[in-house]
């Protein structure tokens, strides 16, 4: 796993003087380069000042050479009133740091990265001007926030940074997360001390004036990039490697399915994210939980699973990909950590279920365990209601009272798989001829039927 640091420098690039972030919108046609709009400018302490032309902005990226700018503007745009602009260039790839999506509160610990002026020597590579600090959150509001740093710099340290990403970084799940994008020293007399910085939703406004991607992960808005994700070896990576070959045809007839479907499919990610937003929703954890790819993967795993369990020869691609009905007869509940079930109950036994049929079951998407059965069992889950003692809202309350009173089986998603397929590599493997795909779909249809089939057809 590459390590958070890392992630946040590849990401980190010089804009002339200043400094900016690499951000990828939700398209595959460019990608952004976020920075202080008054790095753009012709004279950068004029906010009257026009922009300069395009292609007289210099871009290095962390792994450029110091004669030698390796990005190219394609156009500028700036905010109408405040210090943030977006630099569209062609498609980077690669491109993994979302927005953070939850509210930014006093005394938080955030981190700056950027190209401070008096590090940027030529000869010395771009990797080696890259300076970060530690600040904190002094105060906050829509449009602007107050950063202290909280080790005492110079402000030849500080020069250069302006542009530069400031970022929310969880080191326990190696996951950082933009927050905002640093405009000026706060004031003359302390500016050393006190860094100011424009939150990075502001951003939005420049991106609906002008008609731009939004700046959502590329892969919610399209189900064919998420087919690499899907079955991944993570699911059979603790079995022995020679027994693979038991089941790895049976998960390359699932692979070509999935790819089946996600070219048929004509709903995007996000649009359903969208529009079912509560269904999704879990507990108080942001929305960029949301976005992770594991969500959408399992959501592809699904909609292959359920045409083989409704259809004897695969045709039935078609009918698996009503979304509407897939929700009303299940329910995601995404949590990303690597506990197991029992430590989050409160979150899986308080999810909406609203217009879920009475037969309807919640997917489990959660940690690396493996339980056994993949199905929860219903006195654990009615326990853990019981146990609830101050839920956050009455909403979760009816949440709790209606999973409880419907009996609805909880999924541990990994675990049925490692159920129906890889526990089962011996019945498999007598049908790993080319020519029995037909068999092991039967197969397949009879192992996951019992905990996925829906009398609601």
């Amino acid at each position: 796993m590459t390590d958070i640091s890392e992630i946040i420098k590849a990401h980190s690039v010089v804009v002339d003087g200043g400094s900016g972030v690499l951000m990828q919108p939700m398209t595959a046609d460019y990608s952004y380069v976020l920075t202080a709009a008054h790095n753009l400018r012709v004279d950068s302490e004029d906010t009257n000042s026009a922009l300069k032309e395009a292609n007289d902005i210099e871009l290095y990226t962390f792994n450029a050479q110091s004669d030698a700018p390796d990005l190219v503007a394609l156009a500028l745009y700036k905010h109408d009133t405040l210090d943030i602009a977006i630099i569209q260039i062609a498609l980077y790839p690669a491109l993994s740091i979302g927005l953070y999506q939850k509210k930014i509160m006093l005394d938080d610990h955030v981190r700056l990265y950027g190209y401070p002026g008096k590090r940027r020597h030529v000869g010395k590579p771009v990797n080696e001007w890259l300076n970060n600090h530690s600040l904190v959150v002094q105060d906050r509001n829509e449009t602007l926030f107050t950063l202290r740093n909280k080790v005492y710099a110079t402000i030849d340290d500080i020069k250069g940074f302006s542009g530069g990403g400031i970022f929310h970084i969880n080191e326990a799940q190696d996951q950082a997360f933009l927050v905002g994008i640093e405009c000026s020293m706060e004031d003359v007399r302390e500016e050393h001390d006190r860094l100011a910085a424009t939150p990075v939703t502001q951003v939005n406004q420049i991106i609906q004036q002008h008609s731009l991607a939004p700046l959502k992960p590329l892969h919610l808005g399209d189900f064919a990039l998420l087919t690499d994700k899907v079955f991944p070896e993570a699911y059979y990576e603790h079995l022995a490697q020679f027994k693979w070959s038991n089941f790895i045809h049976v998960v390359d007839i699932l692979k070509e399915l999935v790819n089946k479907i996600a070219i048929e499919i004509a709903i995007s990610p996000n649009d359903i994210l969208e529009n079912n937003l509560p269904h999704f929703k879990v507990g108080a954890r942001g929305l960029s939980t949301l976005e992770d790819t594991k969500l959408w993967s399992s959501m592809l795993e699904l909609l292959a699973i359920i045409t083989i369990v409704e259809s004897n020869d695969l045709t039935g691609i078609a009918s698996s990909l009503d979304i509407t009905r897939m929700l009303e007869s299940f329910r995601f509940v995404y949590i990303d950590t690597d506990k197991n079930w029992e430590a989050h109950y409160e979150e899986i036994v308080t999810v909406n279920t609203d217009h879920l049929n009475e037969n309807g079951k919640i997917i489990l998407i959660l940690g690396r365990q493996r339980i056994s059965p993949a199905t929860i069992d219903q006195d654990a889950i009615t326990e853990a209601i019981e146990n609830i003692s101050r839920p956050t809202t009455g909403e979760f309350i009816d949440n709790a009272i209606r999973i409880s009173e419907n009996r609805y089986p909880v999924i541990h998603w990994l675990s049925l798989h490692d159920q129906c397929i890889f526990q089962q590599a011996d019945s498999f493997k007598e049908f790993s001829s080319i020519f029995r795909k037909s068999k092991n779909v039967e197969l397949l249809k009879q192992n996951y039927m019992p905990h996925l089939a829906s009398v609601n057809n």
